[in-house]
């Protein structure tokens, strides 16, 4: 049974009453995901659920989708921000990965992620270069910003945004590719730990306002 049931005076509550219409229909708290899965070995579609140590309020979709957050909402943050604390120089021609700008991530099909990037750089060499980053997953260039600089004094922070959607759920690694236009050029990201250079990954809501439907 599932729906809104008005109780009559002196009606009987049936043990199927309580599972459909309190059970089924109310926000079971649990430690983890562990305990929930050890708990409802059979979950129905529409139960709801909140998690103590991650503060997750999550629905049960199907089988296909799982537990996840209400879909037509954000789901902020999906992984801890990469954060590069000393700093890098780049002289290559070819895309470099920045050292310590991986993000992996589980990602479910049909959201949108945003990944973020921003960092301060120079051109150590003294000679004027055009230095290019990109967010990249190994296979697929998603974003790309170019930034040229004409002396060694100057200075230059470079944003980067991209936009994420895949029509499955899976997994992926994602980096910052950095290269400059001439080689042996330099272009070097100006981080430390005070003022880190920051790469972060974000769910920013659905593709489409229709649910999952299994």
């Amino acid at each position: 049974m599932t729906g809104w049931k008005t109780w009559a005076a002196l009606e009987e509550v049936t043990a199927a009453n309580m599972n459909s219409y309190v059970r089924d229909q109310t926000v079971q708290v649990f430690t983890n995901s562990s305990a929930r899965s050890a708990a409802i070995t059979a979950p129905t579609r529409g139960l709801v659920s909140f998690l103590t140590d991650s503060g997750a309020l999550e629905v049960y979709y199907g089988a296909t989708t799982g537990w996840a957050r209400p879909w037509n909402q954000p789901w902020g943050s999906m992984v801890a921000p990469a954060s590069i604390t000393t700093s890098q120089t780049f002289s290559s021609t070819n895309a470099v990965d920045m050292t310590s700008s991986s993000l992996t991530f589980n990602y479910t099909a049909n959201r949108r992620y945003r990944l973020n990037f921003s960092g301060l750089f120079d051109s150590p060499s003294g000679s004027p270069v055009i230095g290019s980053l990109r967010v990249w997953d190994g296979f697929t260039a998603w974003g790309q910003a170019n930034t040229s600089l004409a002396t060694a004094a100057d200075q230059a922070t470079v944003n980067l945004t991209a936009y994420v959607s895949y029509a499955s759920s899976g997994s992926v690694t994602f980096k910052i590719g950095v290269w400059v236009n001439v080689a042996a050029k330099q272009f070097r990201t100006l981080a430390s730990p005070t003022a880190p250079v920051v790469f972060s990954v974000e769910d920013v809501g659905p593709t489409t306002s229709t649910g999952p439907t299994s």
